[in-house]
């Protein structure tokens, strides 16, 4: 994903739910499938709604580990957020001797197994600039959405078809499981998933939640064949 990991960090991209989700579909073209299952965490489960909601026929179920949905309450910092703020990340020293605690106060167990390295993943990313300019684009981004009218998050979320499943973290701070109501309301008939976690699911819970992924898989729509084999395929007599 543009901005996070190993890949590519462009200064000047969008970093917002419609430019990732772009990315996703033209990876998707690039591999030949028409449709696969995404999961996501986090930012990256807003990012695999955004591609449920403008490219269902993409999709063939959405797993979302505690995933950034849009502010429902007063966002009291979002009139400074809409300024035409100049790339903090590029200039901001990393102050990691100030980060790394803040970060680990946040996901429980962060200084053990998988999700001590996927912490340790996410502060090597962070100590770069173009690193910090992806992260801060990116969550200012999701937090500036609108929550409703026409183009509102929520207001869309509810025309969402692909199967969908939440998994939710009780200890998560910074996806709280309160959104969990919202969701349910919204998507009534969505599934939902309480765990005894923090905000990374997949690395504190792994089994609970990767059984859960692997039930939505095998009830939603399996991902059609790619389409170098569709073309390969003899066709069937009528």
């Amino acid at each position: 994903m543009p901005g996070f990991g190993e890949s590519d960090k462009p200064i000047a991209a969008a970093y917002d739910a419609a430019y990732f989700a772009r990315v996703i579909v033209g990876v998707l073209e690039s591999l030949g499938l028409e449709r696969a299952h995404l999961v996501g965490n986090s930012m990256g489960g807003r990012i695999a709604l955004e591609v449920g909601l403008r490219h269902p026929e993409r999709v063939g179920s959405l797993g979302l580990l505690s995933p950034a949905l849009a502010w429902l309450r007063d966002r009291r910092w979002g009139w400074l957020l809409s300024l035409p703020l100049p790339r903090l990340g590029l200039v901001q020293p990393a102050p990691m001797w100030a980060t790394d605690p803040i970060v680990r106060r946040l996901v429980p167990g962060a200084d053990s197994g998988w999700t001590a390295a996927g912490v340790d993943d996410f502060l090597r990313c962070y100590a770069t600039p173009r690193g910090r300019n992806a992260f801060y684009q990116a969550a200012r981004n999701i937090y500036m959405d609108e929550p409703y009218g026409e183009r509102g998050f929520w207001t869309r979320l509810a025309a969402l078809e692909p199967p969908s499943l939440f998994v939710w973290g009780r200890q998560d701070t910074l996806v709280p499981i309160g959104f969990m109501k919202h969701a349910q309301r919204t998507l009534p008939a969505a599934r939902h998933l309480e765990l005894e976690c923090g905000h990374v699911p997949q690395l504190e819970k792994p089994r609970q939640t990767h059984a859960a992924l692997a039930e939505l898989f095998t009830e939603a729509p399996l991902a059609e064949r790619s389409s170098g084999e569709r073309r390969a395929a003899p066709a069937r007599a009528a």
